[in-house]
């Protein structure tokens, strides 16, 4: 996540977006990154983003950023953590991207490579894999329930990919020459 980003979302998609910042991003003041006492918060405003940077620990500091909130409310729920709401805000919707991550390390395609373009086409194949089982299940009312559904579900899909270039392959004409020995 970068300001950049968030601001180009705000502006020319109208998306908000709320995420997390590694500490050595340069749009973090030199404020953000000192030393202060545990479960505090500092916040930073400009027009649109609200930064904040949040100590849940000794020596850990979370840093956040929002186009979606803009104030410097702490989350009452949250007790004697004293957390911001935008931190309570983003734990209870990033659930989503944890299952994703979780259902795409249990049938993974990828392959070890060190060219970043297969890298990228083994990500969207898994994901394609969870989209496609996801429709699968919606549209023909099935139980989530089930043992062994999306393995099954993935075999088929694998399957059904081929079929085509098998089918090709047999109704094939041309007669390969037997080469001598």
């Amino acid at each position: 996540m970068s300001y950049e980003t968030v601001e180009n979302l705000l502006k020319n998609h109208k998306l908000t977006a709320v995420g997390t910042l590694k500490s050595n991003k340069t749009c973090l003041p030199p404020q953000f990154k000192t030393r202060r006492e545990e479960k505090s918060s500092v916040f930073g405003f400009q027009k649109d983003i609200t930064i904040v940077s949040y100590i849940p620990k000794p020596r850990k500091c979370v840093h956040m950023m929002s186009s979606l909130h803009h104030d410097d409310e702490v989350d009452p729920e949250s007790g004697d953590q004293r957390k911001p709401s935008i931190i309570t805000f983003y734990n209870s919707t990033k659930s989503g991207v944890d299952v994703v991550d979780k259902l795409a390390r249990t049938y993974d395609v990828t392959r070890n490579c060190k060219r970043w373009p297969l890298t990228v086409f083994f990500s969207m194949l898994n994901h394609a894999g969870i989209n496609a089982f996801i429709v699968y299940i919606l549209n023909n009312s099935i139980e989530r329930k089930k043992t062994n559904l999306r393995k099954n579900f993935i075999k088929l899909l694998g399957l059904s990919l081929l079929e085509d270039h098998i089918r090709k392959r047999k109704d094939n004409t041309t007669k390969y020459k037997k080469t001598r020995a």
